[in-house]
């Protein structure tokens, strides 16, 4: 709880170039719209923010939204102090990463 991780594996080659927590709603292998997954909001307890963006027709406007969405959530959270895996170690406890 309270780590934000610094890098998520996307499935797709050109969904690289998002940004992090966001990624591309496809329908037959075309893009319709863009979710924000897993964005955590809490250090001591698992909160997380989920929102999904859709525009079948332009989907270049609902990727501005979920952008712009994103960039409020990253000005809004900015002050909580998210520890990392090394803080962690350092302070004794025991770490474990999961592959899934």
């Amino acid at each position: 709880v309270g780590i934000r991780r610094d890098d998520l594996k996307k499935k797709h080659e050109e969904d690289k170039d998002l940004p992090k927590y966001l990624c591309a709603i496809r329908k037959d292998n075309k893009i319709i719209g863009y979710n924000i997954n897993s964005y955590p909001i809490s250090i001591t307890e698992r909160k997380v923010i989920r929102k999904t963006f859709k525009n079948r027709d332009n989907p270049e406007e609902a990727y501005e939204r979920a952008t712009k969405y994103l960039d409020e959530l990253n000005e809004q959270y900015k002050n909580l102090q998210f520890r990392s895996w090394n803080d962690l170690q350092a302070q004794g406890l025991k770490c474990y990463k999961v592959a899934i």
